[in-house]
Order: structure tokens, then sequence, then C-alpha cells
């Protein structure tokens, strides 16, 4: 056949005559332009991806730093910073403050409580021994210096007020008692064992006799056990409107600690008490150098 050939449709079963090369059928030109179309338009979202999309705006900010700060994140505002520091100091003057060394403390903002109190332990320290406890209230005492209370005020809890060998927490209280005035706890005033209702009411001391320099201004609650701890710190939280925060203390920096199911401005609170902390123990480290130089 001069002049034509056979030229085979994909889609057809038989060969079908079909103009030369430069012409073809109706159907396989159909197909040929639909095809053209969809890869025009591949190429077009991926031009779009190139220019908008995540990875292009990465590669913008790594530009923009390298020729002097000019990428996204630096023409963020600075009243976006302001905003950020104030809900953190926010958090802090009426959030609660919690720490821990080998031990955990809660410190919460109790609305019938005239200034946030310390709680410690309620989550590492299950059964604490006397040993372990002095190290749990020298913790609690040097993070309320840091935070301003020169001399706090520590409650040893207990179920009563009297000693009992057959009520530990009790034992482990006057022990604890006759080390600070021994020396081998400073900084603080300790006092128990003393029951809940007492350590927080001058009013109950007076009414069960009970002469304490600590009745009814305590800065620090040490509870007798972990239990103890997370369930006044939850029945604090859950029934009195208390915010709280998490530190543990007594490892090289302080460690957030919160539960599951705290908020944001738990967590914000706990964020800034760890800074407040760890701003304060450098400070204390430069001028304790600071002294040594001088002498």
């Amino acid at each position: 056949m001069i002049g034509h050939q056979i030229f085979r449709c994909p889609d057809a079963c038989e060969p079908s005559p079909a103009p030369c090369r430069d012409r073809r059928s109706r159907r396989c030109d159909v197909e040929s332009d639909d095809l053209r179309k969809d890869e025009a338009a591949d190429h077009s979202q991926a031009q779009a991806a190139s220019r908008f999309g995540p990875r292009a705006e990465a590669n913008r900010d790594r530009q923009g730093s390298r020729k002097g700060g000019h990428g996204r994140h630096h023409n963020r505002p600075e009243a976006n910073q302001g905003t950020l520091m104030n809900g953190l100091f926010w958090a802090l003057s009426f959030g609660a403050l919690c720490l821990q060394g080998k031990v955990n403390h809660h410190d919460g903002n109790v609305p019938s409580f005239p200034r946030p109190p310390f709680i410690t332990d309620t989550a590492v320290n299950i059964y604490p021994s006397v040993e372990e406890k002095l190290d749990i209230v020298q913790n609690a005492i040097n993070l309320a210096q840091a935070l301003g209370i020169e001399t706090p005020k520590v409650a040893l809890l207990s179920a009563q007020e009297m000693i009992s060998p057959k009520l530990i927490s009790t034992l482990d209280a006057a022990v604890l008692c006759k080390m600070a005035g021994r020396g081998q706890i400073t900084g603080a005033v300790l006092d128990g064992p003393l029951g809940f209702d007492v350590a927080l009411s001058a009013e109950a001391a007076r009414s069960k006799h009970v002469v304490s320099p600590v009745a009814g201004h305590p800065d620090i609650f040490l509870v007798p056990n972990l239990e103890a701890g997370n369930m006044l710190t939850e029945e604090l939280e859950r029934l009195s409107d208390a915010q709280v925060a998490g530190l543990v203390l007594g490892a090289r920096v302080p460690i957030i600690l919160t539960s599951r199911t705290d908020t944001t401005l738990t967590r914000l609170g706990s964020c800034a008490l760890a800074l407040l902390l760890v701003a304060h123990q450098r400070f204390s480290a430069r001028s304790m150098l600071s002294e040594a130089l001088a002498a």
C-alpha cells in the first residue's frame, strides 16, 4: 500500500490503516492530548510545591539565616516574646511550686491559704526512711530559700501530735526535729509531729494545747509517705482549685515532673519554677566564687 502504513492503535484489537506518520487516528489523538494535559498539571503542582511547600519554607529559613537573619522565623514581632514571658510569670505568681531532691515536692496556690505551700514527697519516695526524709526536707528548704523565703517553717505531718512508738511517722518527726536542733538540717524551723489541722491553724493548736512555732504558719509540709502526699495534693487540686507544679530535685539539674492530667498552667509553672531555681543556684555559685577570690 503506497503512501500508507499499518498503525496499531493502543486499544484496537485489529490493525487499521492510518495516515502516515504525521496523521494518526482521532482516538489516539484524544488520548495523547489527555496525557499531555495530565503531565502539564503534574508539572504545575510540582512547581507550586517547590515554591510554597514546607521544604521550601525550611530552605528559605536556612537561606535567610545564612544571609544575616532574614528568614521567616526572624521576622516574628518581639511582642510575641513578651506575651510568652508574661504568661510564664503569671503562671508562677498564681501557680504552684513543686520540688524534690531524692524527693518530689508539690507547692500549690490554695485559694484558702495565704501563701503557696510546699508538699513533699508526693511522687518519688514511697516509704522514705529518716535518712531520706532528711534529704527531702533539706531540698525543700533550699528551694523555698531560692524563692525568697529566708527561714521557711516546716510542718512534719502525722496523725497526731503525741509521739507514739506504734506510729512510725511520729518517731521520724521527733528525730528530724532533734537533727535540726543539732545542725544536721539548716535554714528552717521544724516542728512535729503535727496533725494537718494543727499545722494549718493556730486556733486548732490552741484547742489541742499544742505550742508550736510552725502551727498556723507552715511553708513546707513533710508528709509521712508518698500515698499521703499524693492524696493531699490531689485533694487540694480537685476540691480547693489549687494550682500545682512539679519538680524533682537532687540531680545535677531540676527535673520537671507533672501528671498526665495537668493543665497548661501547671506545666508552664513547673518550667518557670525550674528556671528560677537554676538562676538562683548560678547566682549563689558566682557569689561564692567572688567571695573566695576576694579572700
